[in-house]
Protein backbone atom coordinates (compact mmCIF):
# COMPACT_ATOMS: atom_id res chain seq x y z
CA UNK A 1 0.00 0.00 0.00
CA UNK A 2 1.42 3.40 -0.90
CA UNK A 3 1.42 6.29 1.57
CA UNK A 4 -1.47 8.12 -0.07
CA UNK A 5 -3.75 5.09 0.31
CA UNK A 6 -2.47 4.45 3.83
CA UNK A 7 -3.15 8.06 4.77
CA UNK A 8 -6.68 8.06 3.31
CA UNK A 9 -7.54 4.78 5.02
CA UNK A 10 -6.41 5.82 8.49
CA UNK A 11 -7.61 9.41 8.24
CA UNK A 12 -11.07 8.04 7.51
CA UNK A 13 -10.85 5.75 10.55
CA UNK A 14 -9.71 8.56 12.84
CA UNK A 15 -12.39 10.93 11.53
CA UNK A 16 -15.11 8.34 12.12
CA UNK A 17 -13.90 7.28 15.56
CA UNK A 18 -13.35 10.84 16.75
CA UNK A 19 -16.87 11.77 15.64
CA UNK A 20 -18.27 8.68 17.42
CA UNK A 21 -16.32 9.50 20.58
CA UNK A 22 -17.48 13.12 20.70
CA UNK A 23 -21.08 12.18 19.88
CA UNK A 24 -21.04 9.68 22.76
CA UNK A 25 -19.52 12.22 25.13
CA UNK A 26 -22.06 14.89 24.20
CA UNK A 27 -25.03 12.53 24.52
CA UNK A 28 -23.75 11.37 27.90
CA UNK A 29 -23.43 14.85 29.39
CA UNK A 30 -25.06 15.03 32.79
CA UNK A 31 -26.13 18.64 32.55
CA UNK A 32 -29.12 20.65 31.54
CA UNK A 33 -26.95 23.68 30.88
CA UNK A 34 -27.41 24.55 27.22
CA UNK A 35 -24.20 26.59 27.19
CA UNK A 36 -22.13 23.54 28.14
CA UNK A 37 -23.79 21.53 25.37
CA UNK A 38 -23.18 24.39 22.96
CA UNK A 39 -19.47 24.38 23.86
CA UNK A 40 -19.22 20.64 23.28
CA UNK A 41 -20.97 21.00 19.94
CA UNK A 42 -18.48 23.72 18.97
CA UNK A 43 -15.59 21.41 19.85
CA UNK A 44 -17.13 18.57 17.84
CA UNK A 45 -17.63 20.80 14.82
CA UNK A 46 -14.17 22.32 15.21
CA UNK A 47 -12.61 18.84 15.31
CA UNK A 48 -13.91 17.97 11.85
CA UNK A 49 -11.87 18.23 8.68
CA UNK A 50 -8.45 18.12 10.28
CA UNK A 51 -5.55 16.61 8.36
CA UNK A 52 -4.97 13.94 11.06
CA UNK A 53 -1.24 13.86 10.27
CA UNK A 54 -0.33 13.13 13.90
CA UNK A 55 -2.73 10.22 14.26
CA UNK A 56 -1.86 8.73 10.88
CA UNK A 57 1.85 9.04 11.77
CA UNK A 58 1.16 7.05 14.93
CA UNK A 59 -0.53 4.29 12.91
CA UNK A 60 2.32 4.30 10.42
CA UNK A 61 4.93 4.04 13.18
CA UNK A 62 2.99 1.25 14.86
CA UNK A 63 2.60 -0.69 11.63
CA UNK A 64 6.27 -0.22 10.70
CA UNK A 65 7.29 -1.76 14.03
CA UNK A 66 5.23 -4.85 13.19
CA UNK A 67 2.22 -3.84 15.26
CA UNK A 68 -0.80 -5.86 14.25
CA UNK A 69 -3.61 -4.75 16.58
CA UNK A 70 -4.33 -1.21 15.41
CA UNK A 71 -7.29 -0.95 17.78
CA UNK A 72 -4.70 -0.89 20.60
CA UNK A 73 -3.33 2.45 19.41
CA UNK A 74 -6.64 3.98 18.30
CA UNK A 75 -7.34 5.57 21.73
CA UNK A 76 -3.86 7.10 21.63
CA UNK A 77 -4.48 8.44 18.13
CA UNK A 78 -7.75 10.03 19.28
CA UNK A 79 -6.04 11.52 22.32
CA UNK A 80 -3.37 13.03 20.08
CA UNK A 81 -6.01 14.59 17.85
CA UNK A 82 -8.01 15.92 20.80
CA UNK A 83 -4.86 17.42 22.32
CA UNK A 84 -3.99 19.01 18.98
CA UNK A 85 -7.51 20.46 18.77
CA UNK A 86 -7.07 21.84 22.28
CA UNK A 87 -3.81 23.55 21.30
CA UNK A 88 -5.47 25.10 18.23
CA UNK A 89 -8.38 26.39 20.32
CA UNK A 90 -5.97 27.80 22.89
CA UNK A 91 -3.91 29.42 20.14
CA UNK A 92 -7.03 31.04 18.69
CA UNK A 93 -8.00 32.40 22.11
CA UNK A 94 -4.51 33.71 22.86
CA UNK A 95 -4.23 35.40 19.45
CA UNK A 96 -7.93 36.38 19.32
CA UNK A 97 -8.14 34.70 15.91
CA UNK A 98 -11.60 34.70 14.43
CA UNK A 99 -11.14 32.23 11.56
CA UNK A 100 -9.39 28.91 11.07
CA UNK A 101 -9.91 26.61 8.10
CA UNK A 102 -12.13 29.34 6.64
CA UNK A 103 -14.60 28.92 9.49
CA UNK A 104 -15.24 30.98 12.63
CA UNK A 105 -13.13 29.83 15.56
CA UNK A 106 -14.54 28.71 18.89
CA UNK A 107 -13.17 31.96 20.26
CA UNK A 108 -15.28 33.97 17.80
CA UNK A 109 -18.40 31.86 18.40
CA UNK A 110 -18.12 32.21 22.16
CA UNK A 111 -17.39 35.92 21.89
CA UNK A 112 -20.49 36.46 19.75
CA UNK A 113 -22.58 34.29 22.09
CA UNK A 114 -21.34 36.20 25.11
CA UNK A 115 -22.04 39.60 23.52
CA UNK A 116 -25.49 38.48 22.37
CA UNK A 117 -26.46 37.17 25.79
CA UNK A 118 -25.18 40.09 27.84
Amino acid sequence: MNFENFYKKYKKIVDRELDNFLTKEISGLDTKDEFVKYCYDLIKDYSKNGKRIRAVSLFLSYELTQGKKLNKVLPIALAIELFHTYTLILDDVMDEDEFRRNKPTIYKNLKQSYIKNF
